[in-house]
């Protein structure tokens, strides 16, 4: 397993997300390669595991910016930056909403464990797609 820290994997998204609310966005650096981002209307906190998978753990862009494709940016970012460094999983945590869920299944996630009732994890598996 390779715990190494990444340095400032996360910076181009924090441009992105600053370019799309149009104000700077506060960075909290956690435990190894974790990291949130923050502002009145954003909340995204995400997890690296360099060379195993990319998480998603929290999402809020803001009762105002819903619906705008502001996920869908994170998503893409998130995409791009997996194949760009040969992580093969994005990881939604924790999907408890309807309109979480359908974010989920309009990107192509599939649920971690689809045989539990209780299973509220989504995983996208970039291997099978890098070609599509």
């Amino acid at each position: 397993m390779n715990l190494k820290t990444v340095p400032n994997w996360y910076v181009e998204l924090v441009n992105l997300m600053e370019t799309i609310y149009a104000h700077p966005i506060e960075v909290y650096k956690g435990f190894s390669n974790n990291v949130t981002l923050k502002s009145p209307e954003l909340e995204l906190y995400l997890r690296l595991m360099p060379n195993m998978w990319l998480t998603i753990a929290t999402i809020d862009v803001g009762l105002e910016k819903q619906r705008q494709g502001i996920g869908t940016s994170i998503f893409e970012w998130c995409r791009n930056y997996c194949i760009n460094n040969g992580i093969p999983i994005i990881k939604v945590e924790s999907v408890m909403s309807d309109s979480m869920i359908a974010f989920c299944i309009k990107h192509g996630f599939q649920l971690k464990y689809p045989e539990k009732s209780f299973c509220y994890d989504w995983i996208y598996t970039l291997e099978q797609r890098i070609d599509s």
